[in-house]
């Protein structure tokens, strides 16, 4: 598999759906790469996999999960409550295979985008803003192991360095519209064949001391 775009983690019915940022990065990386949205509520909700009352043992499954499908690169969307999940389970993957290359984009990651590569060494890139205008260059550059100095919107370490390339322009309302379509059946299926009630997982407070 080249690419993995993996969705937030709410340990919540109401999280099946893909996030609209990664169905606009699928639209545009399919077209070249071999690309799949993992969303881990949507799964649990399918029967596919098991959540547990501990949460090392939920980031371990899901790094399984991941690493089962051999990517070459992982694109984390982030959001506030569920960072210190992604940061975590970021760290394990990337302790099972250096090789695969970590980008985290999403509003979390923007937010907190030099600190986090400042202190998570396993984070090799995160995508400030939009994505849709420069992931093909980034993904492009990446997989053929080419300098990213020129690529606008991503924050990344280099020789020691925080390198800080603001985005361009965002993307055009009409093209950001043409970049949604998607087959959202299996999703929507999944939603009205459950009879699960909605599940919160609680954060133990020991993952928000990650951040």
């Amino acid at each position: 598999m080249d690419i993995l775009l993996i969705n937030s983690i709410y340990f919540s019915k109401e999280n099946i759906l893909p996030q609209i940022g990664s169905v606009n990065l699928y639209n545009k990386l399919s077209k070249t790469y071999e690309v799949e949205i993992i969303n881990f509520d949507y799964l649990y909700y399918k029967g596919d996999i098991k959540f547990s009352n501990n949460m090392d043992d939920n980031i371990k499954m899901f790094a399984e999960y991941i690493m089962g499908y051999n990517p070459k690169l992982l694109l984390f969307y982030t959001i506030c409550i569920s960072y210190p999940i992604t940061l975590k389970l970021a760290e394990i993957i990337k302790q099972q295979d250096k090789e695969i290359i970590i980008i985290f984009g999403g509003p979390q990651a923007t937010l907190t985008a030099i600190e986090t590569i400042s202190k998570y060494d396993f984070v090799d890139v995160i995508g400030i803003g939009e994505a849709e205008n420069y992931i093909g260059d980034l993904v492009k550059a990446i997989l053929s192991k080419q300098d990213l100095d020129a690529i606008e919107g991503i924050v990344f370490s280099k020789n020691g360095n925080i390198k800080y390339n603001k985005p361009s322009i965002l993307p055009q309302m009409d093209e950001l519209e043409s970049n949604t379509c998607f087959d959202y059946t299996k999703y929507l299926k999944c939603i009205e064949n459950t009879g699960k009630n909605v599940k919160v997982m609680p954060f133990p407070i020991e993952l928000f001391m990650l951040i």
